[in-house]
């Protein structure tokens, strides 16, 4: 390596391979020793075009790839929030069509505050609809678990 950085630097057509030079040798070297043998500046280094176009492409690269990994994560948040969603919506409903076979019409009040309980909620108030007297103790059921379910967030 040195023997050929002494024979590119001792002609001056060839000291602009110099650059090309050093790029070989990273893949057999570490950074630090190839800067070591070229003796090269950080400073400048990364005020030659060569160095600003590299850090120019690796920063584009770098940002296709943070919105490609966003995107992706935001997909897959996505489908498992409408999974969630899907599910509760759908627990919700089964337990209103129990309650009306079992106790007829239920209010659009009870209904919505239903629709909102968490869907790990619902087979214990599925349990207390099998088992309850009332419509009634289905309500206090149902307004025990939002109060301790507290606040919903979107």
């Amino acid at each position: 390596m040195q023997q050929a950085l002494a024979q590119l630097r001792a002609d001056e057509d060839l000291a602009e391979v110099e650059p090309l030079l050093a790029f070989f040798a990273t893949f057999v070297m570490t950074p630090d020793e190839v800067m070591q043998l070229m003796r090269w500046n950080m400073v400048m280094l990364r005020e030659s075009p060569w160095y600003l176009e590299i850090e120019a492409e690796a920063l584009q690269r770098g940002v296709q790839q943070g919105m490609q990994e966003g995107l992706q994560q935001g997909i897959q948040q996505g489908k498992q929030q409408g999974m969630q969603q899907g599910l509760q919506q759908g627990q919700a409903e089964l337990l209103l069509h129990l309650l009306s076979r079992r106790f007829g019409m239920v209010s659009p009040g009870l209904a919505e505050q239903v629709r909102g309980v968490p869907s790990a909620q619902m087979p214990g108030l599925l349990d207390v609809a099998l088992t309850a007297a009332s419509l009634g103790e289905v309500a206090a059921a149902v307004e025990t678990i939002l109060a301790d379910a507290g606040p919903v967030t979107a």
